[in-house]
């Protein structure tokens, strides 16, 4: 049976869809095996969050440069940009909690936007705005309606 090329399209934003989700899951376990393992090993009392999260971010940015260069499939690729960019989207939440909601919007808007200019510019294929696109409505979501993750 052959998959016309809407049907196509369908099974890869569902694809996106779902695997992001899961990659979702598992960006927040790993940050916090990270900023709770740190913790654990400075044994101090006065642990400092913000320095795991350091540590998580470089260890995405890391993983996302050997994946995001290797010859996996587009659709493999674009999925995987769903986790750090995230993971981006709720780090910078958290690290801007407290200011005013139009200031923490505009801070996420520059992230998304210096994201679609990127992928703009490098003349990326639809999977990836439709993945920024997904990652930037759940991350938006989530500062709006004050959801704790």
């Amino acid at each position: 049976m052959k998959i016309s090329g809407s049907m196509k399209k369908i099974l890869e934003i569902l694809f996106i869809v779902l695997a992001g989700f899961v990659l979702f899951n598992v960006a927040f376990i790993m940050a916090a095996l990270v900023i709770q393992g740190l913790g654990l090993l400075s044994q101090s009392e006065t642990q400092n969050p913000r320095l795991g999260m350091l540590i998580f971010v470089l260890t995405l940015l890391g993983l996302s440069w050997f994946i995001l260069r290797s010859k996996l499939s587009t659709l493999v690729k674009a999925t995987y940009l769903t986790m750090p960019l995230m993971s981006s989207i709720v780090i910078l939440g958290v690290v801007l909690n407290g200011l005013q909601l139009w200031m923490i919007l505009a801070c996420e808007g520059l992230l998304i936007g210096s994201v679609l200019g990127f992928i703009r510019m490098k003349r990326l294929v639809w999977e990836y705005h439709f993945a920024t696109l997904y990652c930037t409505v759940i991350g938006i979501s989530i500062i709006i309606f004050n959801i704790q993750i």
